[in-house]
């Protein structure tokens, strides 16, 4: 079994972030637009990096990284389970949100693969 390297940056979600889009307040999933606003823009940024695994969770879990045989993503109790295969071709970005609830925080999570240097990348990378 190989190791993973992650990086999870939480992201407090205020009026300025949320202003971004149209949020719908007489919709049944008024905040919908902002997870796919947030979505495409962490895409963008890890596309530019060069990072090909990752996540954006704004549903109020906790994330937790695991190596698995299989990509997976579960929720179980209070916590959002990715797993992740090292050595499987990249799985893009996954998102997790509640479309009818604004929620705190967001978590943007990337997992690096060692033997792409995707790694080295992410112990370079200043997030500001």
């Amino acid at each position: 079994m190989s190791s993973i390297t992650y990086a999870i940056i939480d992201l407090h979600l205020d009026h300025r972030i949320a202003e971004l889009v149209d949020i719908g307040s007489s919709a049944t999933d008024p905040y919908n637009p902002l997870g796919t606003y947030l979505t495409n823009t962490c895409s963008l940024v890890a596309k530019h990096f060069n990072l090909n695994n990752g996540a954006l969770i704004a549903n109020g879990l906790v994330p937790i990284v695991r190596h698995s045989l299989h990509d997976l993503v579960l929720k179980v109790g209070e916590l959002q389970m990715l797993g992740y295969t090292p050595k499987k071709s990249p799985c893009g970005i996954i998102s997790r949100w509640q479309a009818h609830e604004l929620v705190d925080n967001v978590q943007l999570i990337f997992v690096a693969d060692c033997h792409s240097g995707e790694e080295k990348t992410m112990r370079n990378l200043s997030i500001k």
